[in-house]
C-alpha cells in the first residue's frame, strides 16, 4: 500500500537488499520519492506540497488514500519515516554514481574529473561507463542492441590503428584481426570471417584443448597411481630381498661357525689320536732302553773277566753292535697331523676374494645409476649440414673431425654453423629420456652436450650457454668445465676416455658420466628447453633439443655405442 507507514513504528531497519522497495517509498500522488513526508490521522504519508495541493482541490479535506476525512491541522512530520526516505535516497545516489575508480580499475571514460569505476564497457562504443553513465544503454533502444561487456583495459587495441575503425573481421590467412578497410585494401583477397565466427571456432578449439587437458590429467593422475603404486611394490620387493639376502648370508655364517666347530672337533681328535701312539711309543722306547742299559751292563761285566775261556764262550753276538729295532720311530716321526692352519687361512681369503667379488657385482646391479640412464640409449649420427666448414663428418656420420682450413665450396644451409666448430646429430628429441656415449679419450679439446634448436648458428658474438640454450660440458686448455654462466670448474680424479649424456626432457635435467669409473660427473637441473617465444604461446610445440660435440682442432670425437659395450 503507497505511503503506508504507522506513526509509532520508530524501529523498521531498512535495508539495501530489499527489505523496503522503491515503491514503498513513494507518494501516491506524484508516485515519487517522498519530499518532507508528512502523516494523516489514518497512517498514511504523503510529501508535504502534496497534500496541500490536493486538499485546495477539496471542498471537505480528506485521505487521497482512504478518504478518510481530517483537517490539516492534524497531519504531523514522521520523523522516523524521513530519515529513512533520506537513506535511501542517499543509498541510491552512490549506487548510481557509483565508487571512485581504484588504481588498476577501468576507469569511466564518460566523468568529468574525479573518474567513476567503469561498470561495462560497450563493444560498439568502445567507451566504457559507470553506473550513471551507462543509464541511456539500458533506457534508449537503439543503445540497447549494442553489446556490453565486463570493463575491458586498452580500448585502444580494439581499433585498427591504420584506419581508425573498429576491428570487426578476423583474416584467417594472416591470422589478425581487421577493419572493414583492411578488408577491402590487402586483406581483399584473403579468407576473413566475423570476429564472433572466428571466436566461436576458436571457443570449439577451446573445449577440444580443455578435453584433452581432461584427458591429459586424467593420463598424469593414472601416472601418479601407478607410479605410487610401482614405488609400493618396489618397496615390498626390496624389504623380501633385504629378508632374504640377510637368511642367506646369516646361513653363510651359520655354515661357517658349524665348519669352524667341525675342524675344531676332526683336529682335536687327530690330536688325541697321535697323542695316543705318542704314548704308545714312549713305553715301547722305555722297554727298548732297560734292555739296552741291562744288555750294556752285561758287556761291562763281561768285559772285565779274567777268563779267556769264558769270554770265547760267549755268543759272538755280544761282540757285535746292537741293530736298531726294526719299525722303530724317531722321535722327528712321532707327530704325524699335518699342520692346516696356513691352508684355512687360504681358503678363508679365496672365499672372502670370492664373495666380495660377487657382492660388488649384486651391489652394482642395484646401484649402477649408469647403467639405468644406459637403458635410455638413442643411436645418435650426426648431421653434416650443420657442421662447421672446418668439420669433416664421416661416411658413416659417427665422427667428426676438427681442423683449419675452410671448406669453401660448401653450400649456404641456414642450419649450418659458421662460427662455432661444432656439429649437432641429424635427430632432436621433445620429451621423455635419452642417453649417447662419445670417445673423447686422447683429445687435447673437447666440448660435449645438448643444444635447443634455435640455438644462435650465424652470430661471431654468440656466446653459448644454458640462457641461450646450449647445455656443455668440455675440457680445456687440461682444465674441465661446465659451461654454466659463469662456468663451474670441475676436478676430476679420472680422466674420461669415454662420456656419457642423458637428458630428462620432462625433468629438465643434464647428466654427464663417466663411462670408465661409472661416476657422475655435472648435472644440470632446472633445465628449460623451449624458447622463451613459445613458452609465451599457449600450448604450444615442444623445442627440439639436438646432441651436440665439438672436437679440438686436428681432433676428433667418435660416437661410440651401448650395445657394442654389451658385447
Amino acid at each position: 500500500m503507497h505511503g503506508h507507514w504507522p506513526l509509532a513504528d520508530t524501529t523498521l531497519m531498512f535495508s539495501p537488499t530489499g527489505v523496503l522497495s522503491e515503491d514503498q517509498l513513494q507518494c501516491s500522488i506524484c508516485l515519487s520519492l517522498f519530499s518532507e513526508p508528512v502523516s494523516t490521522p489514518c497512517g498514511h504519508n504523503f510529501c508535504k506540497a502534496c497534500i496541500s495541493a490536493y486538499w485546495t482541490t477539496q471542498i471537505r479535506p480528506q485521505c487521497p488514500h482512504c478518504r478518510e476525512a481530517c483537517r490539516p491541522t492534524e497531519i504531523r512530520v514522521n520523523t522516523a519515516f524521513r530519515d529513512i526516505v533520506e537513506l535511501f535516497k542517499s543509498m541510491k545516489t552512490r549506487e548510481e554514481e557509483g565508487s571512485v575508480a581504484q588504481p588498476g580499475e577501468v576507469l569511466c571514460d564518460i566523468c568529468p574529473g574525479s573518474k567513476l569505476k567503469a561498470v561495462k564497457t560497450c563493444l560498439v562504443c568502445l567507451v566504457s561507463y559507470c553506473r550513471k553513465h551507462l543509464q541511456p544503454h539500458q533506457r534508449v533502444p537503439t543503445l540497447m542492441k549494442h553489446q556490453l561487456a565486463e570493463p575491458l583495459q586498452n580500448l585502444g587495441e580494439r581499433m585498427c590503428q591504420k584506419h581508425n575503425k573498429v576491428f570487426e573481421l578476423f583474416c584467417r590467412s594472416d591470422q589478425v584481426c581487421i577493419c572493414v578497410l583492411c578488408l577491402k585494401e590487402e586483406h581483399m583477397t584473403h579468407k576473413t570471417v566475423s570476429l564472433e565466427e572466428e571466436a566461436e571456432e576458436r571457443k570449439i578449439c577451446l573445449e577440444k584443448t580443455i578435453l584433452q587437458m581432461k584427458q591429459q590429467v586424467e593420463h598424469k593422475a593414472a601416472e601418479i597411481h601407478d607410479t605410487n603404486q610401482a614405488v609400493k611394490e618396489g618397496r615390498r620387493d626390496v624389504e623380501k630381498d633385504i629378508r632374504e639376502s640377510e637368511e642367506v648370508l646369516q646361513g653363510l655364517v651359520a655354515f661357517t661357525q658349524a665348519q669352524v666347530v667341525q675342524m675344531v672337533m676332526v683336529m682335536k681328535e687327530r690330536q688325541k689320536s697321535e697323542e695316543t701312539k705318542a704314548t704308545d711309543l714312549f713305553t715301547k722306547l722305555h722297554l727298548e732302553l732297560a734292555e739296552l742299559h741291562q744288555k750294556s751292563g752285561e758287556l761291562g761285566r763281561l768285559s772285565q773277566t779274567k777268563d779267556p775261556l769264558f769270554l770265547l764262550n760267549c755268543s759272538s753276538s755280544w761282540l757285535l753292535p746292537t741293530p736298531p729295532t726294526p719299525g722303530g720311530v724317531s722321535g722327528a716321526g712321532v707327530w704325524q697331523q699335518p699342520l692346516c692352519a696356513a691352508e684355512v687361512k687360504a681358503v678363508v681369503e679365496r672365499v672372502k676374494d670370492t664373495l666380495t667379488r660377487e657382492m660388488q657385482r649384486i651391489l652394482g646391479v642395484v646401484d649402477d645409476e649408469l647403467k639405468v640412464q644406459q637403458q635410455n640409449w638413442v643411436e645418435v649420427e650426426l648431421d653434416a649440414d650443420t657442421a662447421h666448414p672446418c668439420l669433416v663428418v664421416s661416411g658413416d656420420k659417427k665422427q667428426v673431425r676438427g681442423g683449419t682450413v675452410v671448406t669453401s665450396d660448401l653450400p649456404s644451409n641456414p642450419k649450418r654453423f659458421d662460427f662455432l666448430h661444432c656439429v649437432l646429430a641429424n635427430k632432436g628429441y621433445s620429451s621423455g629420456r635419452f642417453y649417447y656415449q662419445v670417445e673423447v679419450g686422447g683429445q687435447t679439446e673437447w666440448e660435449v652436450g645438448v643444444v635447443r634448436e634455435s640455438v644462435q648458428r650465424k652470430d661471431p658474438c654468440f656466446n653459448p650457454g644454458p640462457e641461450h640454450g646450449v647445455w656443455t660440458l668440455g675440457l680445456y686448455r687440461g682444465r674441465y668445465h661446465a659451461n654454466t654462466s659463469p662456468a663451474v670448474p670441475l676436478s676430476l680424479g679420472h680422466r674420461p676416455q669415454k662420456l656419457g649424456v642423458s637428458v630428462d626432457y620432462d625433468k629438465g635435467t643434464i647428466s654427464f658420466y663417466n663411462v670408465d669409473t661409472r661416476t657422475l660427473i655435472y648435472c644440470f637441473s632446472g633445465c628449460t628447453f623451449n624458447s622463451s617465444l613459445l613458452r609465451r604461446v599457449p600450448y604450444s610445440p615442444r623445442t627440439n633439443i639436438y646432441p651436440f660435440v665439438h672436437p679440438s682442432d686436428n681432433g676428433k670425437l667418435t660416437i661410440s655405442s651401448v650395445q657394442q659395450e654389451k658385447k
